[in-house]
């Protein structure tokens, strides 16, 4: 199972409102910027798209406790991700996020993995299945007729 982990040095920023000027609309420097920097630590982290549902996990280690709302952060992590770690955030079917304060080491850990992760699938169906399998293959190299 593929699962990428990385962490994104530095204090995380929200995701800035697009901005208009001189007729167009566009995204503000700084947005472009913490945008670039999610990339380039997921890209470091050879990120491939995944594919199918997925689980994401967020969590941000701020550097200040000036307020800043949690899916602002997230938007700007999910939106970067797109093309790197997963073809299109809408591929992403749970989604966890929390916030701390961490004024010597501000970070953005992130985890993207295939949902349900492998050990929260039921794996019943798999195993009566091969338990079948193993029976009729007994059964075969016996030399008794199959069921």
């Amino acid at each position: 199972m593929t699962v990428l982990r990385f962490t994104v040095k530095g204090d995380p920023k929200p995701k800035g409102r697009p901005r208009a000027g001189n007729g167009f609309i566009y995204t503000p420097p700084e947005t472009r910027r913490a945008e670039n920097t999610v990339k380039l630590a997921a890209k470091l982290a050879k990120a491939r798209p995944l594919h199918g549902p997925l689980s994401v996990e967020l969590r941000f280690f701020r550097a200040t406790k000036r307020r800043c709302d949690l899916d602002n952060l997230s938007k700007l992590c999910l939106d970067a991700l797109n093309g790197i770690a997963y073809r299109d955030d809408d591929q992403i079917v749970s989604l966890a996020a929390s916030k701390s304060h961490d004024p010597t080491n501000p970070r953005t850990e992130v985890t993207v993995q295939p949902h349900p992760p492998p050990e929260a699938q039921d794996w019943t169906e798999a195993d009566e299945l091969a338990e079948a399998a193993h029976l009729e293959w007994l059964r075969r190299t016996k030399g008794e007729e199959p069921a």
